[in-house]
Formats: structure tokens, sequence, C-alpha cells
């Protein structure tokens, strides 16, 4: 009984998934895009049954979906080109605009929310993964605005970050999420497990976080690349 009581879990899941990536789209569009009847797809999407291999190869072809994340929810939803990288608004960020302080430009920072749009691969040699000493499909990319980082981060400038490292090892830049906010800050650990968000550009003040986790902070990855050219 437990079994199949999971079975049917697994199935409700991918099916909820699959509505998530049909997204606006009928069923019956949905449907003539991967080449099956839209009964097929409500049922699916019900979780009547198990998607199969050939329909989920199609969604996975047509609509870029990571089969691992269709299946089970494992890694990113959209699948990342050899080579090349995903940005962090990949992992679900996207611009926002606030001003650290009166009389300063714009911050590094970004806003959580749902990513669903198309998907802008930074595509770098295997010459430069080899420098980085990173797999391409562990790293994230994002462009920075603002002057909160200066001289060492100019506005405009690529940054490239090690999304498997999501925690502080040592003293040094990385892209953060701070009270629903992503940030670009150096990091400095502290006794008692206080953190200080430091900011190179001196016109900002750091910020000091004396619980991480009870104030809604979490790393996303440190940074391995800033520049304009590598």
């Amino acid at each position: 009984m437990n079994s199949r009581k999971g079975v049917n879990e697994v199935k409700s899941e991918i099916g909820r998934r699959l509505r998530r990536i049909r997204g606006g789209d009928s069923r019956t569009r949905f449907a003539t895009k991967l080449g099956v009847h839209e009964n097929t797809i409500g049922g699916y999407e019900r979780g009547d049954r198990f998607p199969s291999s050939d329909f989920l190869i199609a969604v996975s072809e047509t609509h870029n979906v990571n089969l691992n994340w269709l299946l089970m929810q494992r890694g990113g939803r959209y699948r990342v080109p050899q080579g090349a990288v995903a940005p962090l608004e990949h992992l679900g960020m996207q611009e926002t605009h606030d001003v650290s302080q009166a009389g300063a430009d714009k911050t590094i920072g970004f806003e959580a929310y749902e990513y669903e749009g198309e998907i802008d691969y930074l595509q770098l040699p295997a010459i430069v993964w080899a420098r980085l000493k990173i797999d391409a499909s562990k790293a994230r990319y994002t462009i920075a605005y603002g002057d909160s980082m200066l001289p060492t981060i100019k506005d405009g400038d690529v940054v490239i970050v090690d999304s498997t490292i999501n925690r502080v090892i040592d003293d040094h830049i990385y892209a953060v999420v701070y009270h629903g906010d992503m940030l670009i800050k150096r990091l400095q650990r502290g006794r008692e497990k206080k953190l200080t968000m430091i900011s190179d550009n001196k016109l900002y003040d750091n910020i000091v976080i004396d619980d991480p986790k009870a104030e809604g902070f979490h790393v996303l990855g440190r940074l391995v690349w800033e520049g304009v050219t590598i």
C-alpha cells in the first residue's frame, strides 16, 4: 500500500511539473507540439499514468527541459548546452533597483521570482573552463550593474560564480540572497557565526548579519571570475 501511494505521488508531481511547462498553452496546442492527443496530456497532468519515454524526450527537446527535474525535481528546470553557462536568473532571480543609501548609485542586486523565460547562455571555450577549474554546468553568470563593488566589479561586468558552493568557506566575493534580494558582496566571517557583507566601494555601509540562518540569508555561489574579457 505504501509503495503504491508513493508511485501515485510521483505521477502527480510529474503532472504538476508538466502543467508548469505547458504554461498558458491549451492542452490541444501543447499536445500538437508533442505529437500526442490532448487526452493523453490530460491523463499525464492528472497523474493517471506515467508519461512514455518518447513523450518525455519530446518535452525535453521542444521545451529545453532537464529530464532529471521533470521526473525527480533534481537540478534546474532547463538543460544547459555543453560548455555554456546559465545565468543566475536561471536560479530564479531578476534585477531590482534598490538604493543602498541616499544619493548613491544602484547597488548590485536582484529579487527572487520564478523564472519562466528564455535562457541566454554564456558560451565560453574549453580552455577558459580549464583555467577557471570549474565545470561549466556548475557555473552561473550575471551582468553586474551599479557601483557598490567598485573598483573590483564595474557596472556591466560579467560575473561568474561556482553554484556548487552554497556556504561561506572563506573571505571572498559571493552571490547571495538576503531578505529576498540577490546581492554580490564580499563576505567576511566573524565570531559566533556572524557574517559581514562588504561593498568594496567605501561609500556603502557594511552589513553585519548576526544569524545568517534566521535572517533570510543564502549563498548562491562563490565568485570565480569577473570582468569584460577573460
